[in-house]
């Protein structure tokens, strides 16, 4: 939650587009949990994982490439390096949260279909499927709104 609180100081240009969507949607009120599947742009303003890596151990043998991996081996994914992939995602260091939209149309007019809940592989930083974080990012993000910024929005 830090990071996602240091970059929208740094880009004034974000926290505003996030203070009009979280103003239309929510008003004078406080942000509650249930508003969260509201604000989509809210749930999008994510650039660094909270962890840079996490594991699992391998259900079965396998091959990745050409390292044999034995059942039951820990493995561990670099999250970090995921999220960072320039062949995945234009400019990956950019902080720019309409990435993390449901849809945005890429510079090769494809569209990224991204989302969290562990079915794209290229954005995991709360993990995937029936393991990942349950709280994630948006709890903290919402809560720190509340409190500091509440006569901000």
């Amino acid at each position: 939650m830090q990071w996602a609180v240091v970059e929208l100081i740094n880009h004034l240009n974000i926290f505003n587009k996030l203070r009009v969507e979280i103003k239309s949607v929510v008003g004078s009120r406080l942000v509650e949990e249930s508003d969260v599947g509201n604000l989509p742009y809210l749930q999008a303003v994510i650039l660094h994982p909270p962890v840079p890596l996490s594991t699992r151990e391998s259900r079965q043998a396998c091959k990745i490439k050409e390292f044999d991996i034995p059942k039951k081996t820990a493995v561990a994914i670099n999250q970090y390096a995921i999220m960072r992939d320039p062949e995945l995602w234009d400019n990956p260091d950019d902080f720019r949260p309409e990435r993390f939209l449901s849809h945005e149309e890429k510079a090769d007019g494809e569209m990224n279909q991204n989302e969290t809940r562990g079915q794209n592989y290229q954005y995991v930083p709360f993990g995937s499927g029936r393991r990942r974080c349950p709280a994630q990012i948006w709890q903290p993000l919402v809560e720190y709104f509340n409190c500091c910024h509440g006569s901000m929005l």
